[in-house]
């Protein structure tokens, strides 16, 4: 079975998941990011064992690992100056600047190499794992688009770590302790959730609106009695807010294979949208509403998996002109919704 490089979040259902007494942290709009300890600085990516090597070959110098790790295994490059300043010990969180500033962020952390910038940037740490958990062989998929491998190792672990048995009760603790000294790594700061589960739920919702009034992106909810996994974990939960808007169809494209086998070819892959002169791409379609309105159009899609689709195909649910209505988290700076999902009003 497939599972994640990092532990991934659930959203938060109310009425499903019983929080009363979790951990609150607010969700920060930054890029996550690995820490192992150090221990594999200064090798070559493909000698480490969780490195996602693929596409490197198409560089034209060999990739160097930092021991740090973006979230689907690739090294980041920060500046030793930075990097020196870590502790020694696996860190899970999120490289940071401040609210509003993800592009600027995200321009500094993808730099091959890195700048002075980088004195900006802070390491939000909210987990760590056990050395075995996070070493352990297993294959990880990336979204939709390909999976790699993690080799069983022998590989040293850290100076610290957090022990098997414990829970994240524990490895709090453990973070405050081990971040103390550093001036780059920052724990996460996370406030204990009352117990009733009413009162929780009213709690969250009165400091969700506070966040994003200020500009925050949401908040995470954690199960103070679960441990660091390697897949999407219902003791992990995010809570953001929605918005709504319309678009007008201008397009299809085709379905393509995923890591779950070929069940898009021949199918609608996304509405073409045209939204305030921007393209955006909307999923979250179910099968029915993804079928073609002629058989033919189904076999010309399968056979152009992953295209934009010609003017003249429609579909059964769906044809250019037609406007419908999608959620979003909140817009790019380019003014794009991100993370928009079709709308079933």
């Amino acid at each position: 079975m497939k599972q994640d490089y990092l532990m991934l979040a659930h959203v938060f259902k109310p009425g499903k998941h019983n929080i009363g007494g979790w951990f609150m942290s607010e969700k920060l709009d930054g890029s996550r990011a690995f820490w192992d300890g150090g221990v594999s600085r200064g090798r070559l990516a493909p000698e480490v064992p969780w490195a996602n090597t693929v596409k490197d070959d198409r560089l034209l110098k060999p990739v160097v690992a930092t021991g740090l790790w973006s979230r689907s295994g690739k090294v980041i490059h920060a500046p030793d100056d930075w990097l020196n300043q870590l502790p020694k010990c696996l860190l899970d969180g999120e490289l940071y600047i401040a609210r509003g500033c993800f592009q600027d962020l995200r321009r500094i952390v993808s730099e091959h190499k890195p700048s002075e910038d980088w004195i900006d940037v802070k390491f939000m740490v909210f987990d760590s794992p056990s050395v075995p958990v996070f070493q352990a062989a297993r294959e990880v998929k990336i979204r939709s688009e390909y999976s790699f491998f993690v080799k069983a190792t022998g590989f040293n672990g850290p100076e610290s770590s957090v022990k098997d048995p414990w829970t994240f009760e524990h490895t709090k603790l453990f973070l405050e302790a081990q971040c103390r000294k550093s001036a780059v790594a920052h724990p996460v700061f996370h406030e204990r959730l009352p117990l009733k589960y009413t009162d929780a739920l009213d709690y969250v919702n009165e400091k969700l609106h506070i966040i994003v009034r200020k500009g925050g992106e949401g908040l995470m909810l954690r199960n103070p009695a679960s441990r660091w996994v390697t897949q999407r974990s219902h003791n992990l939960l995010k809570v953001k807010p929605s918005n709504d808007a319309e678009g007008v169809v201008t397009g299809f494209t085709s379905g393509k294979k995923t890591d779950r086998g070929s069940k898009l070819r021949g199918l609608i892959g996304a509405l073409v949208l045209d939204y305030n002169g921007k393209r955006l791409e909307l999923s979250g379609l179910t099968n029915d509403e993804r079928q073609f309105s002629k058989e033919w159009q189904m076999n010309y899609a399968w056979d152009r998996p992953g295209e934009d689709m010609p003017s003249d195909l429609s579909g059964l649910h769906f044809k250019i002109g037609d406007t419908v209505s999608f959620k979003y988290r909140e817009l790019s700076d380019d003014g794009i919704p991100k993370e928009a999902r079709y709308w079933r009003k």
